[in-house]
């Protein structure tokens, strides 16, 4: 991460309305607190048991019937206050959502929070694997297509490449000048992927599924439950 494009955990945190707190232990003092009225939400800047310096948040929210506690750890610097908003809902996701819990005072970084989920590094994976190139096969017209492939493959030297390309109709896959073309269901794919024959010495034989995957994702081309290193985007 580069730090000219960053921020400062504690000094977004008080921009939140974080407020200086000299009951909360911290290298940076004062320690900074955040008051929802019946739950205080502690902030300290402290240095983690991997030696790292972090924001430490803790609280405890206690009802009649409950006790919920709060113990979590961020970077101090974040890529944006939109993703600190988005941090710090998800880990008081547990408190705010309780049937006990009223909010006494307008928290507008907690709704902005809300909105900023997809910002999350984990929301972000999700979409990217949803978005990834990928189509499903009829099972008996992708395994004619890989044992020609296979045929192929034994033929080809070992720097040729196999292009795979999918127009939302049908699954095109190129070996020596050979096109096979199948069809196949799914979304058309925004660019055409190349993988060297010889990480393709061992596709499938047997394949589970009536309807099978074959995607790309993470430098993976992924036929099934079958994956094969080294697949790239096509340049222009």
């Amino acid at each position: 991460m580069n730090e000219t494009e960053t921020f400062e955990t504690w000094d977004v945190l008080k921009d939140f309305g974080f407020e200086p707190d000299d009951t909360v232990i911290s290298d940076v003092r004062p320690g900074l607190s955040f008051g929802f009225g019946r739950f205080s939400l502690s902030a300290s800047a402290v240095t983690s048991f991997r030696f790292q310096p972090i924001i430490l948040f803790t609280g405890i929210l206690s009802t009649p019937d409950s006790i919920a506690e709060i113990n979590f750890e961020l970077p101090r610097r974040m890529a944006s206050r939109e993703l600190l908003s988005a941090f710090l809902t998800h880990y008081l996701k547990k408190v705010i959502d309780a049937e006990s819990f009223k909010f006494e005072k307008h928290v507008s970084w907690l709704i902005e929070g809300r909105l900023n989920k997809h910002l999350l590094p984990w929301e972000v994976e999700r979409a990217a694997y949803q978005a990834r190139p990928h189509c499903t096969v009829e099972r008996h017209w992708l395994r004619l297509a890989l044992n020609n492939l296979s045929d192929l493959i034994v033929k080809a030297n070992g720097s040729e490449t196999v292009e795979f390309s999918f127009d939302g109709t049908v699954l095109k896959v190129i070996c020596s000048e050979q096109v096979l073309a199948m069809s196949a269901e799914g979304n058309s794919w925004s660019a055409l992927y190349t993988i060297p024959t010889r990480n393709l010495s061992r596709l499938p034989k047997r394949l589970m599924q009536a309807r099978v995957e074959v995607s790309c994702w993470q430098e993976q081309l992924r036929i099934g439950n079958y994956c094969y290193e080294g697949i790239q985007e096509k340049s222009a």
